[in-house]
């Protein structure tokens, strides 16, 4: 892989595939949440094409008054003649940290719509997570 250029691959489409929110109706959100985050790759046969599913769940720690699950599915294509980079490592670090800031809206917007202080997720170091397997802490 040559680090000067762009990896060669096309972020198609990201898709919601599954929200489901609960809440006490008197639900105060302590400061500390509980986060996990979880993605999944499927690589096609071809090795052009990589779907993603991302799914995020975050909980109050206390007394599990409040709890949110997100998954949603980017889609990504290799750009033929510009390749740089293979889908198994992009989809390790690259793809999800592309697709954070969209799962990072949803929450925000269901939170506030719920009638909660909204949960903004803070940057996240993807590279880490995936270096440690670790759990995120808000």
């Amino acid at each position: 892989m040559n680090k000067a250029k762009q990896p060669g691959i096309n972020f198609n489409n990201i898709i919601l595939k599954d929200l489901n929110f609960s809440r006490n109706t008197d639900c105060i959100l302590k400061p500390q949440l509980k986060v996990d985050l979880d993605a999944k790759n499927n690589i096609s046969e071809d090795k052009n094409n990589l779907n993603v599913e991302l799914t995020i769940e975050i909980s109050e720690e206390e007394n599990n008054s409040f709890h949110i699950s997100c998954t949603m599915v980017g889609e990504f294509s290799v750009s033929e003649g510009t390749e740089n980079m293979d889908l198994e490592s992009f989809s390790k670090v690259n793809a999800v940290s592309l697709m954070i800031p969209y799962l990072r809206e949803v929450i925000s917007s269901v939170t506030t719509r719920s009638g909660l202080k909204p949960v903004i997720l803070p940057p996240i170091n993807v590279s880490a997570l995936a270096k440690n397997n670790s759990n995120v802490k808000l």
